[in-house]
């Protein structure tokens, strides 16, 4: 498969995955904001495809800038979610 139809699947792909980080965005506000109705927006269609549109055109401009604003964001995602919690420090202080 070339051209075209790799365009095709990573849109594809791209969209699928940015509608399940909208589930996880509103349970993420849920979760910090201490409020479960912000849970439940995700289950709001019309709110759901805008949200899924905003990821994607951010992912798209991150994309459009470069490799370095790439590789920028990705090691700002990794690192935000990548903080040692007091369980991981206990069992990586038996090694």
């Amino acid at each position: 498969m070339g051209g075209w139809g790799l365009i095709a699947a990573t849109i594809i792909v791209l969209s699928n995955l940015a509608a399940v980080a909208v589930d996880f965005f509103y349970l993420m506000l849920a979760q910090l904001f201490g409020n479960p109705e912000l849970g439940e927006l995700s289950k709001n269609l019309p709110l759901n495809i805008a949200t899924t549109l905003v990821f994607i055109a951010l992912a798209c401009w991150i994309s459009y800038r470069g490799m370095e604003a790439t590789k920028g964001a990705v090691y700002l995602a990794i690192g935000s979610s990548a903080r040692p919690t007091p369980a991981l420090n206990a069992v990586n202080s038996d090694f």
